[in-house]
């Protein structure tokens, strides 16, 4: 049986295919539903962002290429080795976890200086996490064994609690007696 469209049908039917046509050119790519074309445009935006993360790394290692006497002083260490002389003895010594810690809540609070933004906005202030510290241990510095503990930090930033802690946790067993690691 064939169906025949009357003419005031079509003329909708030809309203309504003009109406969910994709445009065409850039505007018609960039509102398209069609899965394979936002696939391409996926692949497409992806390779972009890697040529550019390319050339942006490529940037970096010509700038980094020769020593620049001007980002640092020579009499400054932010290695964890130490600086040696020539005899072997120690020049300048290593930059630990906690050392590296502290410096870069004192950049960011300088920076943050600038913005009128407070340095508690970006981490925990140093007084915060000793009393968080002394909380966690104090109620069970008696309990303390010898051995070796793992702490546990889920929002580790800059490892400042985890030194803290570390610290406070060493502290209330030497009290004791005892040695942890």
């Amino acid at each position: 049986m064939a169906v025949t469209v009357r003419e005031p049908a079509r003329q909708r039917v030809d309203r309504l295919e003009r109406i969910w046509a994709e445009p065409r050119g850039v505007f018609g790519w960039l509102t398209t539903t069609d899965h394979k074309r936002i696939g391409l445009l996926y692949f497409f935006t992806a390779l972009a962002f890697f040529g550019a993360g390319g050339i942006e790394a490529l940037l970096m290692r010509t700038q980094l290429s020769e020593p620049n006497e001007k980002l640092l002083s020579p009499d400054v260490n932010l290695s964890p080795n130490p600086v040696l002389n020539g005899d072997g003895s120690i020049k300048h010594p290593g930059l630990d976890n906690h050392g590296m810690g502290t410096v870069f809540e004192e950049l960011v609070r300088r920076f943050n200086e600038e913005n009128n933004e407070e340095a508690g906005e970006h981490w925990t202030p140093r007084d915060a996490v000793k009393l968080m510290a002394k909380l966690i241990f104090l109620p069970i510095a008696d309990a303390i064994e010898s051995g070796t503990y793992l702490l546990y930090d889920g929002a580790c930033g800059t490892g400042g609690m985890l030194t803290v802690a570390e610290e406070t946790l060493k502290q209330l067993a030497q009290r004791h007696g005892k040695q942890v690691a």
